[in-house]
C-alpha cells in the first residue's frame, strides 16, 4: 500500500483525493448510511461498517479511467 495516502470523508474531498489522486474507490457502502464523517455516524452504523470490512464486503477497488472523469464531472456519483 501507499504510506503516505489518506482518506478523506467529504462529498467534494473524497472524488478530488481518493478517486481521483488515489484510483480507489470504496466498494458495498450500505446505501442506508450517509457518507460522511465517521464520528457523525451512529454506533450501530459503525458496527454495520466494521463487519463489512471484516467481511470483505465493503472493500477497496481500483477506480477505471472513467470512474476518474466521472469523479471529475459528477462528483456525487462516485460516493459510496
Amino acid at each position: 500500500g501507499k504510506t503516505t495516502a489518506a482518506m478523506h470523508w467529504g462529498a467534494r474531498t473524497f472524488p478530488k483525493h481518493v478517486v481521483c489522486r488515489e484510483g480507489k474507490l470504496l466498494a458495498g457502502w450500505p446505501p442506508h448510511i450517509p457518507f460522511g464523517d465517521l464520528n457523525e455516524i451512529p454506533r450501530e452504523h459503525l458496527e454495520e461498517l466494521l463487519r463489512g470490512w471484516e467481511e470483505g464486503t465493503l472493500r477497496w477497488c481500483d477506480a477505471t479511467a472513467e470512474d476518474m472523469l466521472r469523479a471529475r464531472d459528477d462528483p456525487q456519483s462516485v460516493l459510496p
